[in-house]
C-alpha cells in the first residue's frame, strides 16, 4: 500500500462530488494535483484521473469534470516531456 500525506488522502477520499463535503480538488493546481498523483499512483495516474473526470461529469458537476481532464492534460505533457 502507497504512502499517503494527509493532503493526498483527503484529496483521495473527497476527491468527487459530494452531498455536503468540501471538494479539496478545488484549492490545488492541475499541475500540483498531477504531481501529487503520480506520487501515489505512479503509473496508473493517468486511468485515476480519467476515472474521477468521468465520475464528476456523471455527478453532474461539469467544474469538476473540466479540472480533471486539465489534471490528465499535465501528466500527458509530463509524459511527453520525460519521452
Amino acid at each position: 500500500m502507497p504512502y499517503f500525506s494527509r493532503k493526498q488522502n483527503d484529496m483521495t477520499r473527497n476527491g468527487f462530488s459530494s452531498g455536503g463535503k468540501r471538494d479539496y480538488w478545488r484549492d490545488l493546481s492541475p499541475g500540483e494535483t498531477a504531481a501529487d498523483l503520480t506520487r501515489c499512483y505512479g503509473e496508473r495516474a493517468g486511468e485515476e484521473v480519467l476515472f474521477r473526470a468521468l465520475r464528476a461529469e456523471r455527478d453532474l458537476d461539469r467544474g469538476a469534470a473540466h479540472f480533471w481532464l486539465g489534471v490528465y492534460t499535465e501528466l500527458a505533457r509530463e509524459r511527453v516531456a520525460v519521452a
